[in-house]
């Protein structure tokens, strides 16, 4: 088996989420201890970047959030 790379996958299947290629605002706050607070602030300053669908529904990629963990 392919070891996982991925740092905020292993995260998630940790916090005991089935592993998905994106999760949720409050998924991710969940697996890595970041607060939605500070999530969303990232995502408003263009630091951290997810898809919003409808009012209330957003998406984190895990490669995004990769991403985003290893510049900061």
């Amino acid at each position: 088996m392919e070891e996982m790379q991925s740092r905020a996958l292993q995260f998630a299947i940790a916090a005991g989420l089935k592993p998905q290629m994106a999760y949720t605002v409050r998924q991710t706050a969940l697996y890595s201890g970041v607060p939605r607070s500070t999530l969303y602030a990232e995502h408003k300053a263009g630091r951290l970047k997810f898809k919003t669908y409808g009012k209330r529904n957003a998406l984190i990629s895990v490669s995004e959030f990769d991403r985003w963990m290893n510049e900061n």
